[in-house]
């Protein structure tokens, strides 16, 4: 059986404010408890556990998780970034990346 990503953590200081976060902007199904954490489920059956009591606020490591999407895709997600005000297009900030072509800036909350 070939070696598959079946779930990663998340350290963050609200599991289920981030949980919702990322499921609204992925459009995925809302994120449900699942003992200490709070999962969002990916298209490809990956869980995303966030966790906010297993490491202390101030251990918290910056992490980054890219996901593949279609240009359509893309646009809709970055229509809701927009929607909610985690979006700014201005080059040379520290968090920019070029993502389809496209300058992104993501919270790093």
């Amino acid at each position: 059986m070939p070696n598959e990503l079946n779930r990663f953590i998340v350290h963050c200081r609200n599991r289920r404010e981030s949980a919702a976060f990322l499921a609204d902007l992925m459009a995925t199904p809302a994120p449900f408890d699942y003992g200490r954490f709070t999962q969002v489920n990916t298209s490809n059956n990956v869980g995303i556990d966030f966790a906010d009591d297993l490491v202390p606020a101030d251990r918290i490591n910056e992490s980054h998780i890219a996901f593949r999407v279609t240009d359509e895709e893309f646009d809709a997600i970055l229509a809701r970034l927009k929607k909610n005000s985690f979006y700014q297009d201005l080059p040379g900030l520290p968090m920019a990346w070029r993502v389809s072509g496209r300058l992104t800036v993501l919270p790093t909350a």
